[in-house]
């Protein structure tokens, strides 16, 4: 049996570090290799004396896009209502890292878990990781650079576990990875997680010496907003105000880590403002907008997409305009092959619970996995798991919700709200998503493949649903 005894800890501490490392497999541990280090937060590199500013720990990611070291940085507008923020979703979509949201949403017997591991979702997407969560962060003559801290890739691992405890709680509030009363759930969290080498891979050769920013990306999540991205350039004179905020947000955190830390992170924000510059260090402002305070996790590809690409992307908006329906009281129908996309995202079901008494429904049609390929059928099989979760605990009722599986072949995804329009979610390489409006000449079309789909499905409810363990 593995050994958990780390769980009863509730600091993040050496102890926890070297519990979690002796269960992963050998040849993890030895490409991690982090020695016996007298603090596990101390820099991979040691300072060479040339900075004008720091080092500081600072609360950032690092990622490599085509040879280019990008630093994100949140700032105190990033916090949403809800205490958390995306940027762990959006390190993980440029990384290409898939996480089992569905497999994890409203379960919560952590220490009956089978392993928890990423697996590669987009190889293409695959930038080089630097830092996940944390660097320290220095300011010379040339500008910004950031170096790792000694345990970064356990770091990883441990953001990644909060990042999950956060998005498949659905009695989630601000914080509530820290209380106490939850946090040992979070260790066991923690302790079921497994880096496999594909994962460790992602990370840059160089990954532990110190280095030089090109570009900052500050980020803010705006409510309130046309559900969206923006990339806004900044003014070269606004750069030191811009990258101060972002300081700012450490220096701000309320976590006991971060406050004990709170002298070093202001000295560090006084000598940058002393300085009155960053070097050859750019800036731009992201701007994640929603437009209401629940919204679809695909948001946060699309902020991959335009960090990767330079260019504004909005290719998943469909996925939040299925959320605010929902939230708005509408009657909303899905043909999906797998619907992790949606069944994973805790946002879902929440718009759906803030929408039934003004009459919000999701019908949910999925293959029938007993004829389906072999390759998607573990994915609709945890679908159909956590349906039964959802109906079983009262989360999802006949008053809301229906499923519904077919056998016939599904070209591809897509959604209808009420009557009123068809939103195309996903092509298989066939079509690009977009909304059909009902006076569109392809509406009709859309309509009679999905009237073809729903023909073949069988309803089925939470006692009824039969479906292969795996």
């Amino acid at each position: 049996m593995e050994q958990l005894g780390a769980i009863s800890r509730v600091e993040f501490d050496s102890e926890v570090v070297a519990t979690w490392l002796d269960q992963q497999a050998l040849q993890v541990r030895r490409q991690i290799a982090i020695g016996s280090p007298s603090d596990i937060f101390e820099a991979s590199q040691g300072n060479d004396g040339s900075a004008l500013a720091g080092p500081a720990l600072c609360i950032c990611s690092v990622v490599r896009i085509r040879e280019r070291n990008l630093l994100l940085l949140p700032t105190v507008r990033s916090m949403s209502t809800r205490g958390a923020f995306g940027r762990t979703t959006i390190l993980l979509a440029l990384l290409g890292l898939d996480v089992p949201y569905t497999r994890l949403v409203n379960a919560t017997a952590y220490a009956r878990f089978a392993p928890v591991r990423l697996h590669l979702r987009n190889s293409a997407m695959g930038h080089a990781l630097i830092a996940s969560d944390r660097a320290y962060l220095t300011v010379d003559a040339q500008g910004v650079a950031a170096t790792p801290i000694r345990i970064e890739p356990i770091d990883f691992a441990w953001d990644t576990a909060r990042h999950l405890f956060r998005s498949s709680r659905l009695d989630y509030f601000p914080g509530m990875h820290r209380d106490p009363r939850y946090r040992p759930q979070l260790m066991y969290l923690f302790s079921r997680l497994r880096l496999d080498k594909h994962v460790l891979d992602r990370y840059a050769s160089d990954w532990k010496s110190s280095q030089r920013i090109h570009e900052i990306a500050i980020l803010t999540l705006d409510e309130g907003c046309p559900t969206g991205v923006q990339r806004v350039e900044l003014r070269e004179r606004n750069w030191v105000s811009e990258a101060l905020d972002g300081f700012r947000f450490t220096a701000t955190h309320v976590s006991s880590f971060w406050k004990r830390r709170r002298e070093a992170t202001e000295r560090f924000i006084r000598e940058v403002a002393h300085i009155g510059h960053i070097g050859e260090t750019r800036l731009f402002r992201l701007r994640i907008q929603h437009r209401l305070p629940v919204f679809s996790r695909e948001l946060f590809r699309d902020v991959a997409d335009t960090l990767t690409s330079g260019v504004e992307r909005s290719t998943r908006s469909q996925y939040s305009s299925i959320v605010e329906a929902l939230c708005g009281g509408k009657k909303v129908s899905l043909i999906t092959i797998a619907g992790k996309e949606f069944l994973g995202d805790r946002d879902f079901w929440e718009a759906l619970a803030m929408g039934t008494s003004e009459g919000a429904h999701a019908s949910i049609f999925l293959p029938d996995p007993s004829v389906m390929e072999a390759s998607l059928r573990p994915q609709v099989c945890e679908g159909i798991k956590l349906i039964i979760r959802m109906l079983e605990s009262g989360r999802a009722t006949h008053r809301n919700f229906a499923l519904a599986l077919f056998r016939c072949r599904a070209r591809f995804e897509l959604a209808f709200v009420e009557d009123e329009c068809c939103l195309l979610l996903s092509d298989s390489g066939q079509l690009e998503s977009r909304v059909v409006e009902r006076n569109d000449s392809d509406y009709r079309v859309f309509r009679s493949y999905a009237d073809h789909v729903i023909g073949s499905a069988q309803p089925v409810s939470a006692h009824r649903i039969h479906y292969r363990r795996k």
